[in-house]
């Protein structure tokens, strides 16, 4: 800790995982953004660091983005006092910026929604069940199922065990596919 970084806080490291997981479990928080080497490796410091804030009893989980800091995700467990506590903190270090919520689960939304915070919904929450994927039954997976028949009928197509001399076309393959769904899709931090 050091007086660089706000409210008390310091910098995530991998020695916060068992705490954080233990206070995830404890407060039954298993969307994807509570997963400790995600928020270990969201940290991209000095750019955008993540920082761990233990309050009196409550657990915060802030991001700083140069002198902005907003909460990553409502402090656990959520309590109106606790972050109106550390919202008023925050927006004396962001001056007239509006402090943020990063990502919060359904239950905070409702209750965030309940205390006069504007809730938006950015994206729904991507559950993959390989059941369903391999089923590949109904109107969702039409289009899979098009695709999948296309390339079997492929004659050309040929299998094998991936090659270390695979390496070069493999990125080169992955750096294509970034650039062409970036410009499709939201960033995905999964790549």
């Amino acid at each position: 800790m050091g007086a660089e970084w706000p409210l008390d806080a310091e910098p995530i490291t991998p020695v916060h995982t068992h705490p954080l997981r233990m206070a995830f479990d404890r407060a039954q928080k298993h969307m994807w953004c509570y997963y400790v080497p995600f928020l270990c490796c969201f940290s991209l410091p000095p750019g955008r660091a993540v920082l761990v804030s233990r309050r009196t009893d409550a657990l915060c989980l802030l991001v700083q983005r140069g002198s902005h800091v907003d909460l990553l995700v409502p402090p656990l467990p959520l309590s109106e006092r606790v972050l109106n506590e550390v919202v008023c903190a925050a927006r004396t270090i962001n001056g007239n910026r509006p402090t943020r919520i990063l990502w919060a689960d359904e239950t905070d939304a409702r209750q965030l929604s309940s205390a006069g915070f504007s809730i938006q919904a950015k994206d729904t929450e991507y559950l993959y069940d390989p059941r369903q994927v391999a089923a590949a039954s109904g109107a969702p997976y039409r289009d899979l199922r098009k695709r999948l028949n296309r390339f079997r009928k492929n004659r050309d197509a040929r299998f094998r065990a991936l090659r270390a001399e695979d390496l070069p076309a493999c990125s080169a393959l992955l750096k294509h596919w970034r650039r062409r769904q970036g410009r499709k899709h939201p960033f995905l931090l999964d790549w």
